[in-house]
């Protein structure tokens, strides 16, 4: 750090060359509704789902949404393991990759910045 701030070392020459993005929250409906119950009565929710309703059909509220981790193009669908086709389920996929306004974002941002090489997702 103490080279970072004076201008000098490895980190100083990388950061000179190379340009850093940070999305810090991709899925605003989950982060709020994580909020919302820690501010309720102090639980952790775990919610990796949108609160997007969709054709959710008898899903209950805490059920509906969209597995955005899961609703990228990359072999969208090509098996129902680590995904699912039901929308009530954890893991929906949803009906088409991209189909999330979220995922789309992050879709035109990375088409929007074609010198992007590497992506983390935590």
């Amino acid at each position: 750090i103490s080279e970072f701030n004076q201008g000098t070392g490895t980190i100083t020459q990388l950061l000179d060359h190379v340009e850093v993005c940070f999305v810090p929250i991709v899925n605003v409906d989950g982060y709020k509704m994580i909020s919302e119950a820690y501010a309720k009565d102090k639980s952790f929710l775990e919610i990796r789902k949108n609160r997007n309703p969709g054709k959710m059909g008898d899903c209950k509220n805490e059920d509906m949404g969209v597995d955005l981790n899961r609703n990228y193009g990359n072999h969208f669908g090509a098996n129902e393991f680590g995904s699912s086709k039901k929308p009530c389920d954890e893991d929906y996929r949803g009906p088409t990759a991209f189909s999330e306004p979220e995922t789309q974002a992050i879709k035109k941002f990375i088409e929007d910045h074609p010198k992007v090489k590497v992506g983390v997702n935590y």
